[in-house]
C-alpha cells in the first residue's frame, strides 16, 4: 500500500483547459436550458 500519493497540482487555467478538452471531445453540441432569479433592474439599464 502507497502511503504517500503524489499530488498533482494544476493551475486554474490548466484545470479549465482539461475540462474544456475532456467536455469538447465527449459532447457534439450542449444546450444548457436554466432560469433567471435575482434579477436586478436599476436605473442604469445593466443586469446583474
Amino acid at each position: 500500500m502507497e502511503l504517500f500519493k503524489e499530488r498533482r497540482v494544476l493551475s486554474v487555467s490548466a484545470l479549465t483547459a482539461l475540462v474544456r478538452g475532456v467536455l469538447e471531445e465527449n459532447f457534439d453540441q450542449v444546450w444548457v436550458e436554466g432560469e433567471i432569479s435575482n434579477l436586478a433592474s436599476p436605473q442604469s439599464e445593466h443586469y446583474y
